[in-house]
Formats: C-alpha cells, sequence, structure tokens
C-alpha cells in the first residue's frame, strides 16, 4: 500500500484555496472532491451557498479543538479572500497525515488573517482516493473545512488532536497495521 499513495501536492492547496475563497461560492469542481463529500452533497442536496457544503459536523470528540458553527468556516474563507491571496504563493503549508476508518487523510494548517481569527487556523482535510476517473491511479480530494481554535495563548501553534503524523510513511504504516 505505502508505494500507491503519492506525497500530498502543496500545490493543491493554493488551487483549493482559489475555489473556496471565490466570492461567487460556485460550486467546487466534480473532480475535487472525495467521494464521501460529493456523496454528501447530492443526497443533502447542498449548494455553494450552504455554510454545510465546506464543513461536516463536528465529531463531538473534537468539539473543544474545532468550532462546531459552519459559518465561521465561511467567514475564515471570506478572510482568506479579503487578503492578498498571493500570500499564499510559495507559502508552506503544516500539512500531516492521519490513517482512519474511512481512509487517508492529508491535514493541511492555514492560518487566518486578522483581528481574532489570526488566533485560528484553517484545517483543510483532503482524503486519498486511491482511483481517479481516468483510472490511472489516485490522488488527493478535497474533503473537509475545519475552524481550529483550540490553540490559544502559548499554545497558538499547537496542533489540532487528530493531526495524526508528520510523514505519509507513518500514516500508511499506521493504516496498514489497522486493516490486519
Amino acid at each position: 500500500m505505502a508505494g500507491l499513495v503519492r506525497p500530498f501536492p502543496p500545490s493543491l492547496v493554493n488551487l483549493t484555496l482559489e475555489h473556496l475563497t471565490a466570492p461567487e461560492r460556485a460550486p467546487l469542481p466534480r473532480e475535487f472532491l472525495s467521494p464521501a463529500l460529493a456523496h454528501r452533497h447530492r443526497r443533502q442536496q447542498l449548494k455553494p451557498s450552504d455554510a454545510a457544503y465546506y464543513a461536516w459536523p463536528v465529531q463531538p470528540s473534537l468539539a473543544d479543538s474545532y468550532t462546531s458553527n459552519p459559518t465561521r468556516v465561511l467567514d475564515a474563507l471570506a478572510a482568506l479572500h479579503e487578503a492578498d491571496m498571493i500570500m499564499f504563493e510559495g507559502s508552506t503549508f503544516v500539512v500531516r497525515y492521519s490513517p482512519s476508518l474511512s481512509g487517508l487523510k492529508a491535514m493541511v494548517l492555514v492560518r487566518v488573517p486578522g483581528g481574532e481569527a489570526e488566533r485560528h487556523r484553517l484545517v483543510l482535510v483532503f482524503a486519498w482516493d486511491p482511483t481517479d476517473e481516468q483510472g490511472q491511479g489516485g490522488e488527493w480530494k478535497f474533503h473537509d473545512a475545519r475552524l481550529f481554535v483550540g490553540g490559544k495563548g502559548p499554545d497558538v501553534d499547537a496542533l489540532p488532536p487528530d493531526a495524526g503524523y508528520a510523514t505519509l510513511e507513518e500514516a500508511v504504516a499506521e493504516e496498514d497495521d489497522e486493516d490486519e
């Protein structure tokens, strides 16, 4: 399995942010969405104007770390749009990998500029989709946007509790152990 999963490409963050922060809130291109998120959009008939379009409900075990209000995720995306998006070009984002029952995830931390939001970080979650539509192997697809509010005071640079592993190899090894 480890040889099949490619590392998360940092350029995907900028490309995804261009779509997520667009003021017209057009739907994300279908090929950007994880299969689970695309299914959720269809099942619940979510539109880009719905706050829930971008963010899954927060699990109770993570309620102290992430805001449960999806409108705050939209506010964070708006703050990123108001900031000059050029500031993200060439940025280095913290990427962590997390194995889960639903598959491997890459979590990307993006600092939200301005005021109280400066203490918060948007966490973009990408899911590894083992087969792309062209059948040429897997790729990372957008799965969720969360607003991490757990890092406060001296812990402003703390990682979310579900941030997982710093390397893809560690996460894949953990996922392989869970499969056995």
